[in-house]
């Protein structure tokens, strides 16, 4: 099992240097430079907060987007208990989220938008359940790589070891560097992230609410 070079989804990429601005002599290209010199690679790390509140471990991976939403959803499985709550979001906006549901439709919620929110430069997403002060979510941010609070790590390092994914010390992420992040179409609308918003928003207004103690 080895890291690969990873690639982008395809809303998402370093900026040429005539897209900066003040042009080349600036760190902006420089960093630039030196993620082409060192690629980003698949992989993840594990970082240990033993004073943290709710959660015993953070755990990021780089994933590739083809395997991105099927890793996704074997987090959420893995980690995640029967009850569950989806959330959808835009960069830099508050995101939207789901009330309450099984595990199984907070995922089915956002399943027919997959492709989009793997892909859109824009859209974030991801699943989580807090109870009595214990949080488990796992969370995609708009630079696509895949973020997880728990307390069970052991649990989220099988599943991402058993996608060919593997510990990589000092691994870097695509959005220590500068980016460009491109709306991808979806269902006919040419920026398909205000679309999505709009069609989750609705989904999730139709979600069955879990009876749970809290």
């Amino acid at each position: 099992m080895k890291a690969e070079p990873l690639e982008f989804p395809r809303g998402v990429r370093y900026p040429t240097l005539d897209e900066i601005p003040g042009g080349a002599p600036s760190d902006a290209a420089a960093r630039i430079v030196d993620a082409h010199i060192t690629p980003v690679t698949t992989g993840y790390v594990r970082i240990d907060h033993q004073d943290a509140v709710g959660y015993s471990a953070v755990v990021e991976a780089n994933v590739q987007p083809s395997d991105l939403w099927t890793v996704f959803q074997s987090l959420v499985r893995a980690l995640l208990p029967d009850v569950a709550a989806p959330i959808v979001g835009a960069i830099d906006e508050e995101p939207l989220l789901g009330v309450y549901t099984s595990r199984d439709e907070a995922l089915a919620a956002l399943a027919p938008f997959a492709d989009v929110l793997v892909h859109d430069g824009f859209l974030e997403f991801g699943c989580m359940f807090q109870l009595r002060g214990v949080t488990e979510e796992i969370f995609v941010p708009s630079a696509k790589f895949i973020r997880i609070w728990t307390n069970t790590p052991e649990r989220a390092e099988a599943v991402l070891e058993a996608a060919g994914i593997p510990n990589v010390h000092d691994l870097r992420f695509i959005d220590e560097f500068p980016l460009v992040r491109e709306a991808q179409p979806f269902a006919d609308q040419t920026a398909g992230w205000f679309a999505v918003l709009e069609e989750l928003r609705a989904n999730f207004a139709e979600l069955t609410p879990a009876e749970f103690e809290n």
